[in-house]
């Protein structure tokens, strides 16, 4: 049965599912540079990457378990697990 992956969306079966099957960005994308103390500089949140369309920095198995939620009027998201029901 083919599933989708909750952190990359892409498609993939248990049998093509492996430790580095997935590959994400587990936090935001910030699209401005202002703040030149460096606070709040333009790139990947969690791998400061400049490049939007950078490869994700981490690997895992995936997940059709969780979803994107992106926070009120922001930017910003959060992954969180969600219930299935089979």
């Amino acid at each position: 049965m083919e599933k989708i992956c909750g952190y990359c969306t892409t498609k993939y079966t248990d049998e093509t599912n492996h430790s580095q099957a997935c590959r994400y960005h587990p936090q935001f994308y910030f699209p401005y540079d202002i703040d030149k103390d460096g606070i709040h500089s333009k790139g990947w949140q969690c791998c400061h990457s400049t490049d939007p369309k950078e490869l994700g920095c981490v690997f895992s198995t995936h997940h059709n378990d969780v979803r994107k939620v992106y926070r009120s009027n922001s930017i910003a998201y959060d992954y969180v697990i969600i219930n299935q029901e089979e």
